[in-house]
């Protein structure tokens, strides 16, 4: 393509050429840089499989400043790309999840859920037989001698073994929330890479006529009742999906902790008042997504994502979540301690409950778009 020198966004604010040459190259650079963080991830993962090698992660640090970097960065590069007017939606799903990029995801899944590793539900169980909720590890001066607090208790003596799988259950959660963020990355500057990608093509390509009848919408609308079929379904999943846990074993680590004991009670108020505050703030709905919608109103019809989510009311639908999860809960918990004082687990469920029915209130009466 002739460089011009002359804006090439096809709507919104226009950037000349080696703008947008150097916005790719940059999004480029960051993609690759996601791969190296998501590799240093996943050698993290390997090393704290074994408690002698799970130390060695403290010498991979500086991968969790990368990602966390490469995370913002991306986030804000994703705000400031420019809106499409014509042509296709970029990026398709199969310009995004390549191949390689699948693969990587894939690979990425099994180190996240390592079906080879204990649950970290499962701490284990203290001498005084209650389940183990925190540990923490520490060694003498002259590292020769080993000490473990086991649920915030007295300190206690232990020997080089039982320290390094104390150890190891810390960097295992590095190294595990690691893969999961550095692989989110990737695909986040994967997305602004395409997108300016796409900005290089001149506009008279994206809207010549070969290309507006190729790509133009001609999907009708999908049908009332099928609207009401999808939404229904998702609403019983979201909230019966908590009920199959009532015939379940809890782990016991879940009803450990009461409310008032180890937690003060304002941490229980802090996610109403998040969410209440950050609905007198938001702009726009927290489901809104341009490209998902542009996606979906491209095959199916315009319009077609924002009346499902109208009718869907995703935060609702996670408030009834939350509350069955919290009742559930509470019913094993109440097996466990033989109604005892309500665990801080069925606290947090009720509390985040509350928080996302309330924070829907507050964004219905603001008007805010797409709630």
């Amino acid at each position: 393509m002739r460089d011009t020198g002359k804006p090439v966004s096809a709507a919104g604010p226009a950037l000349p050429v080696q703008a947008v040459q150097r916005k790719h190259r940059n999004g480029t650079r960051c993609m690759w840089a996601s791969c190296v963080a998501l590799a240093v991830s996943l050698v993290a993962v390997a090393a704290s499989s074994r408690p002698a090698w799970s130390h060695l992660v403290a010498y991979l640090m500086w991968n969790h400043l990368l990602i966390i970097g490469l995370l913002v960065a991306a986030g804000m590069s994703l705000k400031r790309l420019p809106r499409r007017a014509a042509g296709p939606v970029v990026p398709q799903p199969r310009e995004l999840l390549v191949p390689w990029v699948l693969a990587l995801g894939v690979l990425a899944a099994v180190a996240f859920v390592a079906p080879w590793d204990p649950s970290p539900w499962n701490m284990g169980i203290t001498p005084e037989g209650q389940p183990v909720t925190s540990r923490q590890a520490r060694t003498s001066d002259d590292g020769q001698r080993f000490y473990e607090t086991i649920n915030h208790g007295e300190e206690r003596e232990v020997t080089q073994a039982e320290y390094l799988r104390s150890e190891q259950v810390e960097w295992r959660m590095f190294a595990r929330a690691w893969v999961a963020f550095s692989f989110v990355a990737l695909v986040m500057w994967r997305f602004v890479t395409l997108r300016w990608r796409a900005e290089l093509v001149a506009p008279a390509e994206l809207t010549s006529p070969a290309s507006i009848a190729t790509h133009s919408p001609v999907a009708q609308a999908p049908a009332g009742w099928k609207v009401t079929l999808a939404v229904a379904g998702l609403w019983a999943v979201g909230i019966g999906s908590s009920l199959p846990g009532l015939a379940s074993p809890l782990p016991p680590m879940m009803c450990s902790d009461l409310v008032g004991a180890d937690l003060p009670w304002f941490v229980l108020l802090l996610p109403p008042v998040m969410f209440i505050g950050m609905a007198f703030f938001i702009k726009q709905g927290p489901f809104e997504a341009p490209w998902l919608a542009a996606l979906v109103d491209e095959r199916v019809g315009a319009g077609s994502y924002e009346n499902f989510m109208l009718r869907l009311k995703p935060m609702l639908l996670m408030s009834a979540g939350a509350l069955a999860q919290a009742v559930v809960l509470a019913v094993q918990c109440s097996h466990e301690r033989d109604g005892a004082a309500l665990p801080m687990s069925v606290g947090f469920m009720l509390s985040g409950s509350v928080a996302f029915a309330l924070a829907y209130c507050v964004l219905r009466w603001r008007r805010v778009s797409g709630v």
